[in-house]
């Protein structure tokens, strides 16, 4: 485990991982560079088994102000799709992490950036923190998983306003809608994080991964979902998780009833 120019790593708490992007002065912009570092940095905590649950953030107040507009700007007809290629691989990992993954959310969070934030598991926001989305006002589509993953938090007609309006959202709506899941003070924001993450991390590691998985899979049926389910189920049920769950549920009925 080792930070560089752009990723901080910290463990502040047990079986708890930090990352913390640390380029304050540019807001964080992710770059092909800088995706390959968070990816190598969550894998490495996915590999580890005392980390538990991972805290994605930025320093010096914001989250991450997008991508490197200078160098995307500069793209050949080449380079474009080997960087959505790169792009649609990074945002992938980030859904399919197998830890729980909590985005920890001070300042802003623009474009690319509000992508990162959604393909996690849990926003965590302070009050006066605020999603961007300014892809209209550069000509672009909206990229970064934000038009598979906006309307599944907030539903696709709330999604279809905030895009096409190239919107704004502060925290009472982020969290009204359903785009960020925790508000906080700002001095909150990193502690509810570790909280959060730290509730996360106590559940049952196989029971949570299959649960992300298929509320993940698009097009189920209820006959596929109660398939999945019961595959889900033959693995959940040989594991020690289960037993030692199963036997204090026990205990504590049979203590109760005395």
């Amino acid at each position: 485990m080792s930070n560089s120019n752009f990723l901080r790593i910290e463990t502040p708490r047990k079986g708890i991982r930090r990352l913390v992007m640390d380029q304050p002065e540019r807001r964080h912009v992710i770059t092909a560079e800088t995706r390959v570092e968070i990816l190598k940095a969550i894998r490495d905590a996915e590999a580890d088994p005392s980390i538990r649950a991972i805290v994605f953030t930025g320093s010096g107040g914001n989250f991450s102000g997008g991508g490197d507009l200078k160098r995307i700007s500069q793209m050949t007809m080449l380079d474009i799709p080997r960087h959505m290629d790169a792009l649609q691989h990074f945002i992938t990992s980030l859904a399919n992490c197998s830890k729980p993954l909590i985005a920890a959310i001070e300042g802003v969070a623009a474009g690319a950036g509000v992508g990162n934030a959604l393909a996690m598991d849990m926003i965590v926001i302070g009050k006066s923190a605020y999603f961007v989305f300014p892809f209209f006002k550069i000509g672009l589509v909206p990229d970064a998983g934000i038009l598979y993953h906006l309307p599944r938090r907030v539903g696709a007609a709330h999604a279809r306003r905030i895009l096409l309006g190239a919107l704004t959202v502060r925290s009472e709506e982020a969290e009204r809608t359903g785009l960020a899941d925790i508000v906080v003070d700002d001095d909150r924001v990193q502690e509810e994080a570790l909280d959060q993450a730290e509730r996360l991390a106590a559940q049952p590691e196989h029971a949570f991964r299959f649960t992300k998985r298929i509320l993940a899979t698009e097009n189920l049926t209820l006959a596929d979902v109660m398939r999945e389910e019961a595959v889900a189920q033959m693995v959940c049920m040989q594991s020690p998780e289960f037993r030692a769950g199963v036997d204090a549920f026990l205990d504590g009925r049979t203590k109760s009833s005395q």
